[in-house]
């Protein structure tokens, strides 16, 4: 957002009228809602964005959290449409994300991963609860550092029934981080 002056200059105060100090308190007023309008709103729902949603802005986010499909509200043809455009990769959502432990498990409830395994030090098997159509979709892991170690996070296969990430340090040593963050685009 935009800063917000924090003075406002209305000029000659000594013959500052009362129709003069309503229009400075409707400018500043105007000035305010410019730039809180510029800031998107985000909506978590379980609908996509619908063509009815008049009453918000160009710009707004809708995320499905049925299905994990991104929208942005693109624009306003009409006084009673809005048209709600896709975002992210080939299919323009997110097919699958999640948090697992250093154990193998999930924090929180994942979308569209059904299971985690942690077969050896910093190796992880993941499994859609939702096979993808194909195998050319997009992994991004992070894992978090238990010690002051730089981890670094590499998909080792995918198949549209799952993934394996492998976790390494600095030093090129296997590792078991605190956690491993993974988003799964288009497919």
């Amino acid at each position: 957002m935009a800063k917000i002056p924090e003075i406002y200059n209305i000029g000659d105060k000594q013959n500052l009228d009362i129709d003069k100090l309503i229009d400075v308190v409707l400018d500043m007023y105007s000035d305010i809602a410019i730039q809180l309008n510029k800031k998107p709103d985000i909506y978590q729902r379980s609908t996509n964005g619908l063509t009815t949603d008049t009453f918000l802005s160009n710009g707004d986010i809708n995320i499905n959290t049925t299905i994990g499909n991104v929208e942005v509200l693109t624009s306003h043809p009409t006084s009673t449409a809005v048209v709600w455009s896709s975002v992210g990769g080939g299919s323009g959502s997110v097919a699958a994300s999640g948090r697992l432990s250093g154990s193998g498990g999930f924090y929180g409830t994942p979308y569209n991963l059904s299971a985690s395994s942690h077969p050896t030090t910093g190796r992880y098997t993941v499994t859609f609860t939702n096979p993808m159509p194909n195998a050319n979709y997009a992994v991004v892991a992070t894992a978090q550092a238990n010690s002051g170690f730089k981890f670094i996070a590499t998909i080792l296969s995918q198949t549209i029934t799952g993934f394996t990430v492998q976790i390494w340090d600095d030093g090129g040593n296997f590792r078991t981080p605190t956690s491993v963050n993974v988003i799964v685009v288009g497919g």
